[in-house]
């Protein structure tokens, strides 16, 4: 698995609670995966230019067409707004049915257990690790 390191977008209180995100995408066929890497910079910039974003990390198995998020966040409210803005919103409408399973799992951390890890969160999900 390639795993990019933790960008930390915005400040962290050790004490502050925040809402972790988990997402798992698996693309039906490697076909699709141009399309799909070109979406997914287009929704990295977003995620940067997102306030309430505390930080984020990526990981894929490329060739197993399985792709992972890992996200912190100032809290749920914060999510929600941005899978609701562009251009997150019209990619994932366009992508309706060339996906394969999607699974997402969030969770309250504290700002101290920052950065979030791969390794240690990946357990959360239903998919063969």
């Amino acid at each position: 698995m390639v795993t990019f390191a933790w960008h930390r977008t915005d400040e962290v209180e050790p004490n502050r609670s925040y809402t972790a995100l988990l997402g798992y995408v698996g693309l039906k066929s490697l076909s699709i995966l141009p399309r799909f890497v070109w979406y997914g910079l287009q929704i990295e910039k977003q995620l940067k230019q997102t306030a309430g974003l505390i930080g984020y990390s990526l990981a894929a198995r490329v060739l197993g067409a399985e792709f992972f998020h890992l996200s912190a966040w100032e809290d749920p409210r914060v999510v929600q707004m941005f899978v609701h803005e562009q251009p997150h919103r019209r990619i994932m409408e366009k992508l309706v049915g060339r996906l394969g399973k999607i699974e997402f799992r969030y969770w309250t951390v504290k700002g101290s257990e920052l950065p979030l890890v791969f390794e240690r969160e990946l357990p959360r999900l239903n998919v063969a690790i």
